[in-house]
């Protein structure tokens, strides 16, 4: 169904609140739930939704709510915040000293800087990161166009079948199911975009670019306090042209990512897996003045 997702009713049945902002809605009364693409997708089920504040009910309209009901979303709630808890990164913060460094909180950073667990729709309003089983980091862009399906299927049927995967693993993390993927071909000087280290080199314009990961910076390292940062290697004094093999060894091997042309973070492992030695000449790219962000191929 075609429309415009954010004027969309996502919520048929609002039936309670809790303290993480999270709603259920429980039997199997079909929902619709708007992605960025103007695509419209159903899912059945005990579900869960984020709302505006003003449209959160009181403790008088939970009264009539079956003790089941309020088990399954205590329950529902612990899970989710244990699954975000463990793969998710957002950007922001307080700014440092460092204006070109992108702080990326956990979800515990989040909640004890700004004293709240965040809201789905709050979420949706900077660019959240997705850890997967690898141990890379992907933007929810990236991470939709990441779920497998099957290739005998038509257009439409993967189509579908990617739908329904992402909406079931936005729910159980506390995301929407936008997964801001509205994008059109670069033409000419719209793929040069420049940054605080260069100028890097894109094939598509987002519509939602924030969310879509571009403006994120060339590395992700996490420290001994587990803080990651976002940062552009020959900006940083700490670290400006170093090997990747000296950056390894003072961060640890784990603890350090480098962006793809699908604006996500991978492993060294994982970008040396696809590719020998493409993790080095990323960042051999990154610390040049004028070239373009390396391909996936």
């Amino acid at each position: 169904m075609e429309g415009n997702p954010m004027s969309e009713d996502t919520t048929p049945k609002k039936i309670a609140a809790t303290e993480t902002c999270l709603v259920a809605q429980a039997g199997v009364e079909r929902r619709r739930v708007g992605l960025a693409s103007g695509r419209m997708v159903s899912g059945f089920g005990l579900t869960w939704h984020d709302y505006e504040s003003d449209g959160r009910l009181t403790t008088e309209d939970l009264a009539g709510l079956s003790d089941e009901i309020h088990r399954a979303m205590r329950l529902k709630a612990d899970t989710v915040k244990q699954a975000a808890s463990q793969r998710l990164l957002i950007a922001g913060g307080l700014p440092g000293d460092r204006p070109h460094e992108v702080p990326l909180l956990t979800v515990q950073q989040y909640e004890a800087l700004h004293g709240g667990w965040p809201c789905a729709s709050e979420l949706d309003r900077t660019c959240v990161l997705i850890k997967d089983y690898r141990g890379n980091y992907l933007s929810k862009t990236a991470f939709y166009h990441a779920i497998p399906v099957d290739h005998r299927l038509s257009a439409t049927a993967r189509r579908d079948a990617r739908d329904r995967k992402f909406v079931q693993e936005m729910d159980a993390l506390g995301l929407s199911s936008m997964y801001f993927g509205a994008c059109r071909p670069a033409v000419g000087e719209e793929r040069m975009v420049q940054t605080p280290a260069g100028v890097r080199q894109y094939e598509r314009v987002f519509e939602y670019p924030l969310q879509a990961g571009v403006t994120l910076p060339d590395m992700l390292l996490r420290d001994r306090d587990g803080i990651h940062i976002g940062i552009y290697p020959k900006l940083d004094p700490d670290i400006g042209y170093s090997s990747l093999k000296v950056i390894q060894e003072k961060f640890g091997a784990c603890n350090v990512w480098l962006k793809t042309a699908d604006n996500s973070y991978e492993t060294v492992e994982t970008m040396n897996e696809r590719k020998p030695n493409s993790a080095e000449q990323a960042l051999a790219a990154f610390n040049c003045d004028q070239l373009p962000i390396p391909a996936l191929s």
